[in-house]
């Protein structure tokens, strides 16, 4: 049974006519007979009866009728959201995102667009750390992430520039340093410092301890937070100070004053990664996206 057969039958079915039928599929009545006793040989059951004026459904004729009606449109479904996955148009983005970047005005606004011009696009986002990002994207569980700290030696992985930023101080409403910042990042050695665990983001974590041995910064940990959030919170309860990148001034709990420290000035830069082998039509029509919203900011920064 083939799909040719079921198109030849719903016709006929419709026509209720084999002649009629055979002209509306450009084939010949002889071959258009063969085609029908060829499926109910196949079926196994008698689906047309002849009568005087043409041809009338059998009871298992009609049950069919439906049957491959439902069939030949599901086929043609499958063929147009074939040639739409084929051009990007459907399917599932997964992209990675630190918690507080889904916050940012540039990614938020890309989400936005990007959802409304590809309706039949699944987008699903997990808030994950760079490291974590890093990972995923490599086994292939994430397509893409915004993520800082990108091993730019890894010819396996490709960037976008999305937003530059730099490290702040975070301290609580009662610090002494909410009034007074320091001059100098190492005035705060000694004091009590939220950090993160050390395999929650890696690569970050390495810049970061590089920043602080350049400053002569030797912070006393006495709390860990797994993500910005959480240190953050931390910070909100009066456990400590920590450093923290700037779009964290975007969304914040309450009771925390944000300084920026003259001497922490090193460019953070928050990148959208991928496979640079990836070759999925639904990333490409992303990063499509991407590339002209930064433009979009770029332009706009440039003639104000």
């Amino acid at each position: 049974m083939e799909l040719r057969h079921l198109r030849h039958f719903v016709v006929t079915a419709q026509q209720e006519n084999i002649a009629s039928a055979a002209r509306i599929l450009c084939m010949v009545q002889p071959a258009l007979t063969r085609s029908l006793q060829v499926l109910e040989e196949s079926v196994g059951a008698r689906l047309l009866e002849r009568h005087a004026r043409g041809v009338r459904l059998t009871p298992a004729g009609k049950q069919f009728y439906l049957d491959a009606t439902r069939i030949l449109q599901d086929a043609a479904l499958a063929r147009t959201n074939a040639i739409q996955a084929s051009e990007g148009l459907l399917g599932k983005l997964r992209l990675g995102i630190s918690p507080q970047h889904v916050w940012l005005p540039l990614i938020r606004s890309m989400l936005e667009q990007f959802r409304e011009a590809h309706p039949q696009i699944t987008l699903s986002l997990d808030m994950l750390q760079s490291g974590g990002q890093l990972d995923a994207i490599r086994s292939g569980d994430l397509d893409a992430g915004f993520m800082f700290m990108r091993p730019k030696d890894d010819k396996a992985l490709s960037g976008l520039l999305v937003h530059v930023e730099h490290l702040v101080l975070a301290v609580p409403e009662g610090s002494r340093y909410a009034i007074v910042p320091p001059s100098l990042l190492r005035e705060l050695s000694g004091e009590p410092f939220i950090g993160t665990p050390r395999d929650s983001s890696r690569y970050f974590n390495d810049f970061v301890e590089s920043e602080f041995r350049r400053l002569n910064f030797k912070p006393r940990i006495v709390q860990l937070g797994n993500n910005f959030l959480v240190m953050l919170g931390l910070v909100a309860a009066g456990m400590g100070i920590s450093i923290v990148p700037g779009v964290s001034r975007v969304m914040h709990p309450e009771g925390i004053v944000f300084h920026d420290v003259p001497d922490l000035d090193t460019r953070l830069d928050l990148e959208l990664v991928w496979r640079t082998d990836d070759t999925s039509p639904v990333l490409a029509r992303f990063l499509d996206a991407a590339r002209n919203a930064c433009c979009i900011v770029s332009d706009v920064a440039k003639s104000s």
